[in-house]
This record gives C-alpha cells, structure tokens and sequence, in this order.
C-alpha cells in the first residue's frame, strides 16, 4: 500500500509540473514532451472548461501513452501526426481554436482547427462567401441591385481589398417604394482604418461607414439591414459604429468573463458587457430607429464579433435575426499565457503555436452559445444555384421582412 500511494503521488505531482510549467517557454525534442507542453498549455488557458464537457484528465491519460508510441517509432509523417491531434482535440468548443505544431520528423508545420472541421459537418454547409463561387461574392451581388436600378446612395470602401458598402435599398409594391439603410461588412476593420491611407483614385476606407451614418439620419427609411455573413470578425469597438448610432446611452447586452490564475477554473466572475453610443465619440450621431425593424443577415461563417454584433441585435425590442446559425465562436481575445494566463500560447516561429479565445461571453440570461452557433429568429438557408446567378435569396428574404411580406 505505501508503495502504491508512492507511485501515485509520484504520478500526481508529474502532472501538476504541468499547470506550473510556461508553455512559452518549453523546448523539446519528442512527441511526449510536445505533448505534454501544449496539454499543460490548454489545461492552463482555456476559458470554457466548465462549459465544454471534454474531460480533460481523461485525454492526458488516453494520449500519453500514444505520443509516447510515436517516439519509438522510426518516422512519423505529417498525416498520422494531424490524425492524432484531431483525436485528442476534435471535441472542443472553443470555435477560435487553432493549433499549429511542427512535426518532430519532418520539420513541416500542421494546423488543428477543431470548430472548422465541426462546421463542415453540419447539413447545408457551403463554403464562405466572400473566398468561393468565382465571381460571384456579396459586392457583385450588392452591385446586381444597382444594376436592376434597386441601390441608390451607394458606397464602398477599399483597403487591399473591399470590406464595406452601403447605400438605400427600394423595394416598389403597388406604385409604393420601401427604402431600406444597408449596411454590408466583410470584416470588423474599422477601427483600424480611421487613419488608413489607400491608393490615389481607391474609395476610403471609411467611406462607406460615414456614408452609412449620414443615411441613418433619413426619417423615411423602413428598415434597416447590416449584413454580416461570413464576416470573420475583428475589433470588438467597431460595434459603436454600427449600433452605437441609434443608443442614446451605453447598452449592456451580453456577460464576459476571463481567466486570473493558471488552475483550469480560475474564472473571473461574470460582469456586464456593453457597447456605447456613437455619440459619445462624434457629437449629436443619435438617431432613434427603435420603431422601424433591424435585420442583421449572418451564415455559419460568421464569427468572432459578427456573433457578438447577433446578440447584440437580438436584446433589441426591434432587432431580428435572418440567415443561418452562426459558426459558434463568440469568445473574445484579449490576453495571452504571459498577460492574462489565457489565450495564445507558445510562438508562430516555434515548435507550436496556440490561439484560443481568452474570455466566455454569453447572453444575460446566462446562455453561451460557444461551440454551438447562435441560431436565427428567422432561418433562410444558402441557395448556391440562386447565388451562381447573383440572386440572392436570403438579402431578398431581409428586404421582404422590413417591406412586410
């Protein structure tokens, strides 16, 4: 029995070496070591463990002894290295996570994105929008409205490529026009070029933002559309743009909550997350359009702050929802293992790379939707062989919600 007991805390006090250790600073040469490092790393930053029901105990135990294999063997390519740390992280829900580790064997780098690999399983999925279909992107799509004689006020913005648009969308029954603010992002940029310089005869990049507010102030609109499909987020203070306009005072809509310690629930509590109002940056920008319906478009390729910028609009008596449920990664990256004991760890010139969501965020009600998606008040699914021919169904299906159809 002594001996026993000697033996398991011998073992105990192995594994707590690992939620002591600094992943940054780990160096290796073997798959067990490699293993252990980015075990202890995750253990260690992870900010959803008691949301994700991986037991995590139970992988160290279950891929110990497979790393351990693959040190004895002569080489180990590429494929069986990714098909192991599929296994050992194909479970988790943090929809940021991607882990990029050099191969011991082949010196080449591969990348686990676990929520990427969820997503292409679920029915309907299609590509993202703005990468595939040839020609065919939101833009050419916005631009088939101008050229069926439906946008006027149009607008876009360029920095290396588009990133917005926006215009008044009409939409005629019965000799009666429903003109319609439209507001598209490809990313969440605009902070970030306030100060951008682009090429000489290029849109600003700003462009259509400031566009986008000038038209907010038209009392005529109907409703409002911002489109955010297979938006892959950015800085979470653009949202004073885009909502912040019509708040009179600082909203709270959302809970947030980050690590302080390296044990695997040293949590913060939960506190009130909250955008503010445009106004209190750039005097007198409020305009009330609480009476008119607020549509905000999203796909399972929205992530990041498109997710957050969804729940924002679903806490509003006047927002909706329309499209598909969303990618699943609402988490916010602020900090890393050095800053906050969460988020990134390790370094994108060494033996391995992670890149982790550093605080939860759920709804006021308590319910986080990370791994999962936020689902659509109003679901309209991706029709690929409308979109080849630049109709789009689902801008259709906003712009026939705000004209009462």
């Amino acid at each position: 029995m002594i001996v026993t007991a000697a033996v398991l805390l011998l073992s105990s006090c192995t594994k707590d070496k690992l939620y002591l250790s600094n992943p940054n600073n780990c160096r290796y040469d073997t798959y067990t070591v490699q293993f252990q490092t980015i075990w202890g790393g995750i253990n260690s930053c992870y900010a959803f463990w008691d949301i994700d029901g991986t037991n995590w105990d139970a992988v160290y135990s279950k891929y110990l002894p497979i790393f351990e294999g693959l040190d004895k063997q002569e080489t180990v390519t590429d494929e069986q290295l990714l098909a192991v740390y599929d296994g050992m992280l194909g479970t988790l829900v943090d929809h940021h996570f991607n882990l990029s580790v050099v191969n011991i064997a082949t010196k080449k780098i591969i990348d686990i994105s676990p929520g990427i690999k969820q997503v292409a399983r679920r029915d309907g999925y299609h590509e993202n929008l703005q990468a595939v279909y040839g020609d065919v992107n939101p833009a050419s799509c916005i631009l088939k409205l101008s050229e069926d004689g439906r946008l006027s006020n149009y607008k876009n913005s360029y920095l290396n490529r588009n990133f917005a648009h926006s215009g008044i969308i009409t939409k005629t029954e019965g000799g009666k026009d429903t003109r319609i603010l439209l507001l598209r992002l490809d990313s969440f940029d605009i902070m970030e070029r306030l100060d951008a310089e682009t090429p000489e005869g290029e849109p600003k990049p700003m462009e259509a933002i400031e566009n986008y507010l000038t038209l907010l102030a038209d009392n005529s609109l109907k409703g409002i559309i911002i489109d955010i499909r297979s938006n892959g987020g950015g800085t979470v203070d653009d949202l004073q743009y885009v909502f912040g306009p019509m708040l009179k005072e600082r909203y709270e809509f959302a809970q947030i909550r980050h690590k302080i310690g390296i044990g695997r629930y040293d949590y913060s509590a939960w506190s009130p997350y909250s955008v503010a109002p445009l106004s209190e940056s750039r005097s007198g920008c409020y305009y009330d359009r609480s009476g008119i319906p607020l549509v905000v478009m999203i796909d399972m390729h929205s992530v990041s702050c498109s997710e957050v910028s969804a729940m924002l609009a679903r806490s509003l008596p006047n927002g909706v929802i329309l499209g598909e449920r969303t990618f699943g990664g609402q988490g916010i990256l602020d900090f890393d293992f050095e800053s906050g004991f969460s988020g990134t760890f390790g370094s994108q010139s060494g033996n391995h790379y992670c890149y982790m969501a550093s605080c939860a965020v759920s709804d006021l009600n308590g319910k986080c939707y990370e791994g999962v998606g936020i689902t659509p008040d109003k679901e309209v699914a991706f029709n690929i062989r409308d979109w080849a021919n630049r109709r789009d169904t689902q801008m259709e299906a906003a712009i026939d919600l705000i004209a009462g159809k």
